[in-house]
Order: structure tokens, then sequence, then C-alpha cells
């Protein structure tokens, strides 16, 4: 190859490299509509969706049950027999803050099996488990009363429902979590305890619904 074919073989090899330099340069910069691509700097994370726990009502939600695979759960008979006491309680609470009773029966079931006496080591007390802070902010001097607990915690309950767009699920997480961990995720924790309580109260809430149904027939 004498010196003007190399000459001329090297500016076209020069000349395709910045062919492609400019090429990848223009795909890494704009999309094929032309417009600019964002930079790293400008990325943003998606903020979490609640597609994986949908907002629902809670009759939406315990009529969704089925869909949604919430395992079927039994009530030892002591344990029901137990429940009976505080009937009058619960219903009188429900009525007052207008939340169903089968829902309200639920949580206190995943919460303390209806013993007035529970005690986490946390310090939740009462049969619905109310966090020191949260009695106080309530205003119950006596979280082992009865009456007292289920009052402010049916209280609380009906709070968490409309913080949340009766939003039953995250209403619960909130409930066992903790209201500003769930407003800061603006979704349900990852939480594999906060999860399973979800589950074991709508599993719960569906016993109920349908106990307060054959108790009806029975009428």
């Amino acid at each position: 190859m004498d010196e003007e074919a190399f000459i001329i073989s090297n500016r076209r090899t020069r000349i395709a490299l910045i062919s492609g330099m400019v090429l990848a340069f223009t795909f890494l910069t704009y999309n094929p509509l032309g417009e600019p691509r964002p930079r790293n700097a400008d990325y943003r994370p998606m903020p979490e969706s609640k597609a994986e726990m949908p907002v629902q009502t809670a009759e939406e939600a315990v009529s969704h049950q089925d869909e949604a695979a919430v395992p079927s759960i039994e009530v030892p008979a002591s344990v029901e027999k137990r429940s009976r006491i505080f009937n009058p309680i619960i219903l009188k609470a429900a009525s007052r803050y207008e939340v169903d009773p089968a829902l309200v029966k639920a949580i206190i079931m995943a919460e303390s099996a209806y013993n007035p006496s529970a005690l986490s080591s946390r310090g939740a007390a009462g049969l619905m488990q109310l966090m020191p802070e949260t009695a106080e902010a309530l205003g119950v001097e006596d979280a082992f009363d009865p009456e007292h607990n289920v009052d402010a915690g049916v209280r609380y309950l009906k709070q968490l429902l409309e913080e949340f767009d009766h939003d039953l699920k995250m209403a619960l997480a909130a409930y066992n979590a903790g209201i500003t961990l769930v407003k800061r995720r603006q979704g349900i924790p990852p939480f594999k305890a906060t999860r399973r309580y979800i589950e074991k109260v709508f599993a719960y809430y569906r016993y109920f619904q349908q106990e307060a149904g054959r108790e009806t027939d029975r009428v």
C-alpha cells in the first residue's frame, strides 16, 4: 500500500470512529422520539404503589377474602366462651364509633386472645394492647380496665380508618406497626410480623362475621 492510500485509509478509519462516537452519544442522550433522556442526577425512585394492598373498605376487604386466600382459622372454645363476657362492651364501643363489632372482636383476638390482663414486652396493655403513649393520648387512666381499653382502642381504630381513607389493611398495619412508620413508607411495611398480623385479623374477622350470621340464624 503506497503512502497516499495509507493516508486515505487512516482518514476513513478516524471518520468511522468519530461517527460511531456521535451515534453512541446521541443514543445515550436522546430517546427514539428525540427527547432528552433523564440524567442520573434527575432520577427519582417511583413512589411505593398500593397495588399490592389495594384500597378497600372493611366490608369490601372481607368480601374479597376468598380471593386473597386468607386462611381459615378457629377460635378455641375456652377463648370463645371468655370473649362473650366482653360482648356488651364491644357492641357499645362499636356502635359509638360506627365500627363493625366483628372487626373489633377480630383485633382483640389477634392482640390478646381476650385476656384483659395481657401485657407485652413493649408495654402494650389490655384487650386491645394499647401502647402507653397511645393510651395516654386517648385519656386512658387504666389500660387494664376492659371498658376503658376497648372504648379507646375502637376510637383509635376509627381514627386510623379515617386517616387512611377506610383502607382496612393500611389501618391494621398502622395499628400494629405504628402510624408514623406506615405514613413514612406510604404503604404496608415489609415486616413479616405486620403482614402476618393483617392476615390473622382478616381470618378472625371472617370467623366473627360468620359467627354473627349463625347467631342471627338461631334467632
